[in-house]
Formats: structure tokens, C-alpha cells, sequence
């Protein structure tokens, strides 16, 4: 039988903003990609221009949300993993579906509230009916193909 959902079909348009597979990659709605820019521009801003404030090592825990620094810009993330011992601290940039490690506490700053306004951007993803051809991994050429399909 069909699905229920067919029926209540809406389409958006979304690009994909991070890619580990076909069943493990993430989109953003191209709708608020204004928004999301201008948020991205105004953490930049405050950030690098004001007083660094570190995050206690008890407010780092599982599903606390942050602003953190990757490669030169300031993200919203959520913590997913932390190694208080060592200060490593596994993240989620929220709007764009990236995993990264950080070992900086300066790297990590309390997020500002006016900066959760916006609704995260990255929405987990993954393509329907689609297995690997070996039945359980995929092959690095298959992962690589579909990044850079993806991904341009």
C-alpha cells in the first residue's frame, strides 16, 4: 500500500551541507540561507571581537549547545562527547551537520542567547532503499563518488 505521507507531500528546496555516505549525510533548507549567513557573520563579529568567556567543565555535558571555532569561524555546536581529563570535546555543528574534535578551551565559548533565534539549519539525512553493494560497508570509492556528487 502507499504511504501515508505520499498524500501530504511538500517539497523544499535543501543543499547538502555535509556528506559521509548515502545513508549518512546532512541538508539545509536553501530557505533561510539569508538568515543563516547573517547569523554566521554576527557570531563572527562578537567572537573574535570580545572578551573570551570559557565554558565551565560541568556545563560540558551531552546535548549542551555552545558556540565553538572551526577553522577560522564560530559555530553553533552541540556537545556529544567529553574527555574532561584530556579536554576533548567531540561536537556537532548544528547548522551544518560537521563533527569535529576540540582540545582548545579557548575554542569554546557559551553561545549567546540571541544567537539560538534561529531554528538549527542541518537536518540528518539519509537516501531510502539504498545499500551497500558489499551488504554491510560502504567501499571508500563509493563514499568518495557520492561526496563529490553531492558536494561538487
Amino acid at each position: 500500500p502507499p504511504s501515508p505521507l505520499t498524500s501530504y507531500t511538500t517539497y523544499t528546496d535543501i543543499s547538502v551541507s555535509q556528506a559521509t555516505s548515502p545513508d549518512q549525510f546532512s541538508v539545509q533548507p536553501l530557505s533561510s540561507k539569508q538568515l543563516y549567513h547573517s547569523l554566521s557573520m554576527q557570531m563572527n563579529n562578537l567572537y573574535t571581537t570580545s572578551i573570551p568567556h570559557t565554558v565551565p567543565d560541568e556545563n560540558l555535558i551531552l546535548g549542551a549547545i555552545v558556540a565553538a571555532a572551526y577553522q577560522g569561524s564560530w559555530y553553533r555546536a552541540e556537545v556529544t562527547k567529553c574527555l574532561r581529563s584530556h579536554f576533548l570535546v567531540c561536537l556537532r555543528l548544528v547548522d551544518t551537520g560537521k563533527m569535529i574534535l576540540c582540545t582548545s578551551r579557548q575554542d569554546i565559548q557559551p553561545l549567546w542567547s540571541m544567537f539560538g533565534e534561529l531554528p538549527v539549519q542541518a537536518v540528518s539525512a539519509r537516501l531510502a532503499g539504498v545499500r551497500p553493494d558489499s551488504g554491510s560497508f560502504w567501499w571508500p570509492v563509493e563514499t568518495d563518488w557520492f561526496r563529490e556528487t553531492v558536494l561538487g
